[in-house]
């Protein structure tokens, strides 16, 4: 529906009720400035948001209510990651950056035009943990999507990405005990943490965790009449047999009763 209605308005003219009825010359509209893209019929109003450009797919209702002005054209290049085989349409409109994903069928329609590799698109950033030399790429599937994922960037990837600055650093998401493997880490979206499987580290990019001595809460215990110690905490919030190597790993802990 909005690839007809692009063109007419590329034309300058909309058929209503049957007349064909000029629609305004200019693309500035009351709310913002709406531009056209050469993969897709989508269009995309550009408009100020706290002093900056910034762009959003428009629906047809927004189009109209605007006057249903001539889109200008937005300067796109297409680039893709040296890791991956997707192309990202990477677009420019109004002083407003943003970018998507494209289908194979998108890529094809524009002539199947071959990816530059040495920048990031606009829906990717630069993410490095307190405490670690480690830098992630944050892969935006779109700016208009929260769908993501993980890259390490090894050097050699850093530097042909032109050395890209860090765009956001946060506390490491995994930690471990000194003595014990399980990873601890994100386990919801409220910030609650606890054991991990290598599939969720893995979905990161395998940062490397932070190596902790011990955990809020921790406890250690055995059995009356027991030698065995048991641990009880974050690593293991059921308790787990301690070996002995692990007893002194863990600097050898006084357990209490279970």
């Amino acid at each position: 529906m909005l690839r007809s209605l692009t063109a007419l308005a590329v034309a300058g003219t909309l058929a209503v009720g049957g007349l064909a009825v000029a629609t305004p010359a200019s693309a500035a509209s009351a709310s913002g400035t709406f531009y056209s893209v050469p993969y897709g019929s989508t269009l995309f109003e550009v408009t100020t948001v706290d002093g900056r450009p910034h762009a959003d797919p428009a629906t047809f209702q927004d189009w109209s209510a605007a006057g249903r002005p001539a889109p200008r054209a937005a300067t796109t290049v297409y680039v893709r990651f040296a890791w991956e085989s997707t192309v990202q349409a990477d677009s420019t409109a109004g002083g407003a950056r943003f970018s998507t994903s494209l289908s194979f069928d998108d890529w094809r329609r524009v002539g199947s035009p071959a990816p530059r590799t040495d920048r990031l698109p606009a829906a990717a950033s630069i993410l490095q943990y307190d405490a670690s030399d480690e830098l992630f790429v944050v892969e935006g599937f779109s700016s208009f999507s929260d769908v993501i994922a993980y890259h390490q960037l090894t050097f050699a990837e850093w530097t042909h990405l032109g050395s890209p600055a860090v765009d956001e650093t946060s506390p490491r998401p995994f930690s471990k005990l000194s003595w014990y493997a399980t990873l601890v880490g994100p386990i919801s979206d409220d910030g609650t943490t606890g054991p991990v499987s290598f599939e969720i580290w893995d979905g990161y990019a395998r940062p490397t965790p932070e190596v902790v001595s011990s955990y809020p809460g921790d406890e250690y215990c055995r059995a009356a009449g027991a030698q065995e110690i048991r641990y009880i905490g974050k690593a293991a919030p059921d308790g787990v047999a301690m070996t002995f190597d692990q007893s002194l790993a863990a600097g050898k802990p006084q357990p209490g009763t279970c």
